[in-house]
């Protein structure tokens, strides 16, 4: 299974009319990462940062096609197969453009979500060796062709592509009913992109908005633009 951004590659060919820009607000972090973001060289609840977006790709991939979140989003599909300290925002398909979406967090949750990731897995059979794996995983967010936003309750993020990370290799079961129509089975896989996670948020109402922008004038099936907001709810 080959893909970016939780959506089947094979299938992107958005060429690039705009970029979706999101209002970040007038205040601004001091430089390098917010105090209320984990560094990526640390290790949250006992993993690798790197790690942490290798298990949000389990996660994704995991959930049976009829449920997942890609299709007809509601607030409660935030919550199917979230377990342990880190919150799963769901991806967004880079088809969807601009995205508002809701979803209630339990308090004292980490909550980790990707502006651009990629994973690629030896369910693809063209891909014969370890380092032909981490090519493709990454080739669809190539620093030097995408650009990045994001914000936490209208106050920016600095520095995005200081959150570049390439995950170890992992185990990935595809199971039969999968959103990608990829091959089931269990797979050697490994996964690279711009990965946040939060540390708990505090009770009450806050906003998550990202966006990105990728123009690869090389290999333009991965030209898109999205801009997603999260109003997330983080329950007592």
């Amino acid at each position: 299974m080959k893909y970016e951004h939780q959506f089947l590659s094979a299938f992107i060919a958005v060429a690039i009319l705009t970029i979706f820009l999101i209002p970040l607000g007038t205040a601004s972090y001091a430089v390098g990462p917010s105090p209320d973001i984990f560094s990526r060289d640390s290790v949250p609840y006992g993993i690798h940062y790197a790690d942490w977006l290798a298990r949000a790709w389990q996660w994704s991939v995991g959930i049976p096609s009829n449920i997942h979140p890609f299709h007809n989003y509601t607030p409660d599909k935030c919550t199917i197969h979230q377990s342990g300290p880190v919150w799963f925002l769901p991806a967004v398909p880079e088809g969807k453009g601009t995205v508002t979406q809701s979803c209630t967090v339990p308090a004292g949750k980490a909550i980790a979500f990707d502006i651009e990731s990629g994973e690629c897995d030896f369910g693809v059979r063209e891909i014969k060796t370890d380092q032909a794996l981490v090519s493709c995983a990454g080739k669809g967010n190539l620093p030097q062709y995408i650009m990045l936003q994001a914000s936490i309750d209208g106050v920016p993020i600095p520095n995005l592509k200081q959150f570049r990370v390439q995950s170890n290799f992992f185990n990935l079961t595809i199971p039969p009913n999968n959103i990608y129509e990829a091959d089931p089975g269990t797979y050697k896989a490994i996964s690279s992109g711009y990965f946040i996670i939060l540390k708990p948020l505090s009770s009450g109402e806050h906003i998550v908005k990202y966006a990105d922008q990728i123009n690869n004038p090389l290999e333009r099936q991965y030209n898109h633009a999205k801009s997603v907001t999260y109003n997330l709810h983080i329950s007592p």
